[in-house]
């Protein structure tokens, strides 16, 4: 182990007093030999007080910034592993909410990254200085080059927006989007009828020639765009009708209903409402 307070000058001359110190620190527990959490269970470690202990264990502003810190410290590779770390999971924790239905507490999403940083970023300032370490020792090598520390949180940013899109969030965006989508003025191609569906306010109508009929959005089946409407009779049976989307190879769709009683007919666009 280095001896206490040797310091070398040469090397940590644009570092501050502080700094000075929590590197003294550092090297009397071990930290030039031992990773910070190792080194942290040394009985020199354990010999220290209260103020000493926090001088190293903790740096509030890696806590707060996160790997925004270890940009600002030019600790570019350690910052680009935190902050893809960082979105691979906050994808692990959109896909658990997607597959459940439930939002997750958004502080789930950056405690993790926050308490890491907070504990390691003082230990990795040192080492960054002390001996230009630009990557913890056991990840990929790769990562310390351009390619591996740009591309991987790219690629895990892109992970990030992809699996977002099946967040709970999206998907009721998405199905009120389709509610837009199927609203409007239909025409009937069977017999001409004109039909105007409301799905967008309240309450939600279909008319048929004028008639006026209330109805229910009681499912939207995104896989394959069909909006399930529940419909009250005038003999007070409530029953259900289909509506489904028709898609063309240009994007375009018109609309196929289908009542309770099996009577289906092809809509085409009139208008919007």
């Amino acid at each position: 182990m280095t001896e206490t307070g040797s310091i070398d000058e040469k090397i940590t001359k644009n570092v501050s007093e502080a700094w000075k110190q929590k590197f003294d620190i550092l090297r009397r527990i071990g930290a030039d030999e031992e990773f910070i959490y190792k080194a942290m269970g040394s009985e020199e470690y354990k010999a220290l007080g209260f103020k000493e202990k926090s001088k190293v264990s903790f740096n509030i502003w890696g806590f707060l910034f996160g790997s925004f810190y270890y940009f600002f410290k030019a600790m570019w590779v350690k910052g680009a592993i935190i902050l893809g770390a960082m979105w691979v999971l906050a994808a692990f924790l959109t896909l658990v909410e997607a597959v459940i239905g439930v939002a997750l507490p958004a502080v789930l999403y950056w405690i993790p990254s926050a308490v890491i940083c907070g504990q390691l970023a003082n230990y990795d300032y040192f080492r960054k200085v002390m001996h230009d370490e630009k990557i913890w020792s056991g990840l990929p090598g790769f990562l310390a080059k351009p390619a591996g520390a740009i591309g991987f949180p790219l690629v895990a940013f892109i992970l990030l927006v992809g699996i977002s899109t099946l967040s709970p969030a999206y998907i009721e965006e998405t199905e009120r989007q389709t509610l837009s989508d199927v609203s409007g003025v239909w025409r009937g191609d069977s017999d001409g009828a004109m039909i105007t569906v409301d799905l967008i306010g309240q309450p939600k109508t279909l008319s048929i020639n004028g008639t006026r009929i209330p109805v229910t959005v009681q499912s939207v089946d995104l896989d394959n765009d069909i909006v399930t409407l529940g419909v009250k009779l005038n003999n007070g049976e409530r029953v259900s009708w289909a509506l489904r989307q028709l898609f063309d190879d240009e994007g375009y769709f018109t609309l196929f209903m289908t009542l309770h009683d099996g009577t289906q007919d092809d809509l085409s666009f009139v208008r919007d409402l």
